[in-house]
């Protein structure tokens, strides 16, 4: 399994936001801190406001903020959010498929699955801010 482009680019404005402290945060300057397209951000970001992670504020000096503290955004509802439900194969979590009942790989995918989710699950926005200031920031400029 591969995440999109969509996920890792969600998780990266996100994490912009989450060290901004609560300040607002233009589109422009995400875009260019990450070299993303803002065109491509923006397709980001309104799924992400739908959902009610991100909030806009508009004018001039507008832009987004987070509407909850980083440690209580979870990177599964991030990236349930812009994907949809995070399984490995097709068949986790459908009724569709009528080999279920007789498949031999089956429960190893729905295990793998359920591992995946959980772990995700468990990490927040503040685990990435943590991880990166402790592990990464001292080598590049935030």
């Amino acid at each position: 399994m591969k995440l999109s482009t969509k996920s890792r680019y969600g998780l990266r404005l996100l994490f912009r936001l989450a060290i901004a402290n609560k300040e607002i945060v233009p589109l422009s300057e995400i875009a260019e801190k990450e070299n993303i397209s803002e065109k491509y951000l923006e397709h980001i970001i309104n799924r992400l406001k739908v959902v009610g992670i991100v909030q806009a504020q508009r004018g001039i000096k507008g832009g987004y903020i987070l509407t909850r503290h980083p440690s209580e955004i979870r990177l599964l509802e991030v990236i349930e959010s812009l994907e949809g439900p995070l399984t490995l194969v097709d068949c986790v979590g459908s009724k569709s498929c009528g080999r279920i009942p007789m498949c031999p790989t089956q429960w190893v995918w729905d295990r793998l699955s359920n591992v995946l989710r959980q772990e995700l699950a468990s990490l927040t926005l503040d685990d990435m801010i943590r991880h990166y200031t402790q592990n990464i920031a001292h080598t590049y400029e935030i």
